[in-house]
């Protein structure tokens, strides 16, 4: 049983991408709660459901590391997207990430977080990781920190956007990836 899920045709068929439950691990704000994403068509399938309440206790888990490690060796992977769903729930979790990413050095991780409680530097002290604070019509701070934004179309953020998103990672040869400017995203 692998931990990560192939990709579908807005991430690529080969970025890889491991999912924790909506709501369950992120903090939302009032206009995620009503918009998110997550909480719509595909992600609503009990299949799906299971799949990330699995992932939520495998992660908890004191060889998740190691398994994620050993499976991103064996199938070869180049991309890992973190949570296309969910956020990163503890410093424990931060931790498991930060060895996972350590260790394989030849795969690509980005993770989109609204988790400015937690010290999100840990992850971004390796170079073969990327995580974008995210911001929406209802966040009312700036996130302060050196960590680049995803701006969701309509927030009191949009004009710090260097660049929008095109809605197709293979499209845009995975610019979000590159932690050097601050992604404009359409509500989808």
């Amino acid at each position: 049983m692998y931990l990560l899920a192939s990709g579908n045709s807005k991430i690529g068929r080969k970025t890889y991408s491991f999912s924790l439950p909506a709501k369950t691990t992120c903090r939302p704000t009032p206009w995620c709660q009503e918009h998110c994403y997550a909480c719509k068509g595909l992600f609503h399938m009990r299949s799906v459901k299971e799949l990330y309440e699995r992932n939520l206790r495998m992660s908890k888990e004191i060889d998740f590391p190691e398994r994620m490690i050993q499976e991103i060796y064996e199938r070869k992977i180049g991309w890992v997207r973190i949570h296309v769903s969910g956020d990163f729930y503890s410093n424990e979790y931060l931790d498991a990430w930060s060895n996972i990413i350590s260790n394989c050095p030849n795969t690509r991780f980005l993770a989109f977080s609204r988790r400015t409680d937690l010290p999100l530097d840990r992850l971004t002290q390796w170079d073969n990781m990327t995580v974008r604070l995210s911001v929406d019509p209802s966040t009312k701070d700036y996130p302060d920190g050196l960590l680049p934004l995803a701006i969701v179309e309509g927030s009191r953020f949009d004009h710090l956007a260097d660049e929008v998103c095109s809605g197709g990672c293979i499209e845009c040869g995975h610019r979000c990836w590159d932690d050097e400017h601050n992604v404009l995203l359409h509500v989808h």
